[in-house]
């Protein structure tokens, strides 16, 4: 068993879920695995277009500022109406998600079986982004289903030493933000995580880890949903392309349930 790269110690230092698909996450003390699909609320829910198919911050990236909370009984929508800064919030019960029509959308090239989450928030997110959308909730029954509305992999992990190497040579720092992952490490060693394949963090085994590509999204303000310049995707381009795709980050499949949460160490059980 391998612990740590020149006996390192890494941990935890941030856990984040992101209910809606491309808007803005939650930072968390803990995060619970109940399941093969992520972390509880996780990206259940996204938006689609008029064919069905998820929409994101590449060809949103305002989607940034429409904000969530969770309550004990709904998930809180907030959308930041630009320039007035007229927030709308809608509240979507728990009990009510699976009461809206059924139905199949897509992401990517996957097939994913979701609830219609009803007019009110697609009016205000539609108004707002200026595109007809509609809010869609993963079915929980649909035991097919082994992984959240995640573009692929249920757990995305990051590493601030990675960050830093990135912002070093981009010439400003860089927030960690823009990547958008659920395990936020702390080390000393730059993409160590390219060497991980098998891991114990907490509560939970990872059995499966492959590398994250990157896309114009790594560009947006993810505070005010502006995407300005070329960085860091420029750079992080010209020495971080693998298989010719633009890579930071590991994407990573858990084999049991249980938790997580910050301050735990990253056991390495196997590289590569």
């Amino acid at each position: 068993m391998i612990n740590t790269h020149f006996s390192e110690i890494i941990t935890i230092k941030g856990l984040y879920i992101y209910p809606i698909k491309s808007c803005a996450g939650i930072e968390q003390s803990e995060l619970l695995f109940e399941d093969l699909r992520g972390a509880k609320w996780d990206r259940r829910w996204m938006f689609i277009d008029e064919n069905n198919l998820f929409h994101t911050q590449r060809q949103s990236p305002q989607m940034a500022c429409i904000k969530t909370k969770l309550l004990s009984d709904a998930l809180v929508i907030s959308v930041n109406e630009s320039p007035s800064l007229i927030k709308t919030e809608v509240i979507l019960p728990f009990s009510e998600l699976e009461n809206g029509r059924l139905m199949q959308a897509k992401v990517w090239k996957r097939d994913v079986n979701v609830f219609d989450c009803g007019d009110l928030i697609a009016k205000s997110v539609s108004q707002f982004l200026g595109k007809r959308l509609r809010l869609v909730y993963l079915n929980p029954e649909a035991q097919a289903e082994e992984m959240s509305l995640a573009d692929s992999y249920p757990i995305l992990l990051t590493n601030t030493a990675s960050l830093g190497e990135l912002s070093k040579r981009v010439g400003f720092e860089i927030p960690m933000s823009r990547f958008r992952a659920n395990v936020v490490v702390s080390s000393h060693c730059a993409f160590v995580e390219d060497e991980w394949k098998k891991l114990k963090i907490g509560g939970i085994e990872i059995h499966e880890t492959t590398h994250c590509s990157r896309c114009v999204i790594i560009n947006t303000d993810q505070k005010t949903g502006v995407r300005a310049g070329a960085e860091p995707l420029k750079t992080l381009s010209s020495f971080r392309k693998i298989d010719q795709k633009v890579n930071f980050g590991r994407r990573m499949k858990h084999l049991c349930f249980g938790k997580i949460k910050v301050g735990d160490e990253i056991i390495v059980l196997e590289s590569l």
